[in-house]
């Protein structure tokens, strides 16, 4: 089953063309890698993925959903970017615990083996990044 879907997907921001024409699938249970330089479009389609903003054109499917403002997708999806503020006295662990309170279907096994794959230290704020700057879950 194909857990995500596009075709034809574009997004236009001013006369920038972020996205043009975008046909790709990913089925579940997998692992996908998301590589490019800057201002190629990652984060504009990392951010349609996950609902935040909504295409220019094209079609665009999570969980068989059109992403932007739905719950579905909401709920199990995590969008983590660089630009996001947490309360700064939360640890890296703290943070682990709210988003388990927050996130319904979340998977607190996956969550702490990735948290030690990525070296990763409890009691870090999240305001020191350990080895990545930038995380996006999906």
């Amino acid at each position: 089953m194909n857990v995500i879907a596009c075709k034809g997907l574009s997004k236009k921001r001013g006369q920038l063309k972020a996205l043009h024409d975008l046909f790709f699938s990913i089925k579940e249970n997998t692992i996908t890698g998301l590589i490019g330089r800057n201002g190629a479009g990652k984060t504009t389609l990392l951010k349609i993925l996950t609902g935040y903003w909504n295409e220019t054109s094209g079609e665009v499917s999570v969980f068989k959903e059109k992403p932007f403002n739905n719950l579905l997708v909401s709920a199990n999806v995590i969008y983590v970017d660089d630009q996001m503020g947490f309360f700064t006295r939360l640890t890296l662990k703290d943070i682990l615990i709210e988003a388990e309170r927050f996130y319904v279907n979340w998977d607190k096994k996956l969550a702490m083996r990735l948290f030690d794959y990525f070296s990763f230290y409890p009691n870090d704020f999240h305001t020191i990044y350990p080895k990545v700057k930038k995380v996006h879950l999906i």
